[in-house]
């Protein structure tokens, strides 16, 4: 699949970032994890920057909604098409899966944009999800959050946000103690071959 870039873009009021080869730093939450008034407040675009991410993440990290990801099996689910996409459409840099949101950090392929990788990997695992768990519905919230990686050091930081994040909320002691993320087989200095 070969499709032309859409660089600087908005859907749904969130500004996206589509640069074929791109690092991408994403996060996408369950259906039920945002307040409903949040919910609205992102389509009428009260959106603001990192100040709003790190708000969201925060009230995320309390665990709102069903949590359905907390479900090994789930998470097990929802990670298969970012750990092994049916077509070359990205490779996984970093992830973390909690319980009601999922951090990522992929390379986008060239020739597939990045609103087609995520709608892939969410209508994947929601199909998959939703049969294992003889539930129907929608899974996923619609949209995602993007922020391109800018250098290494903006990576470095990235991926060690995504890695404490469990920590942060207060789920496990240590990151490679939480069992759904890349901590545990993790190497910094592979980083460096990414911006070679």
């Amino acid at each position: 699949m070969t499709e032309d870039h859409l660089g600087f873009y908005k859907h749904g009021n969130l500004p996206h970032l589509d640069i074929g080869g791109a690092l991408q730093f994403i996060t996408y939450l369950l259906a039920d994890a945002a307040p409903k008034n949040q919910i609205h407040r992102n389509k009428q675009g009260f959106i603001d920057g990192d100040a709003y991410f790190l708000s969201m993440d925060s009230r995320l990290d309390r665990c709102t909604g069903k949590c359905l990801l907390q479900n090994h099996a789930v998470a097990s689910i929802a990670l298969a098409p970012v750990l092994n996409p049916a077509e070359d459409t990205h490779s996984a840099i970093a992830w973390v899966v909690m319980p009601n949101h999922i951090h990522l950090v992929i390379r986008q392929t060239p020739g597939w944009k990045l609103g087609k990788i995520v709608q892939r990997i969410k209508s994947l695992s929601a199909i998959s999800i939703n049969q294992h768990l003889n539930r129907t519905g929608q899974l996923w919230q619609h949209g995602y959050f993007d922020r391109q990686i800018r250098d290494l050091r903006h990576l470095q930081s990235t991926v060690e946000y995504i890695h404490d994040n469990p920590v942060n909320a207060g789920l496990v002691d240590m990151p490679d103690d939480w069992e759904f993320s890349s901590s545990r087989s993790f190497s910094f200095e592979k980083l460096e071959d990414l911006y070679k």
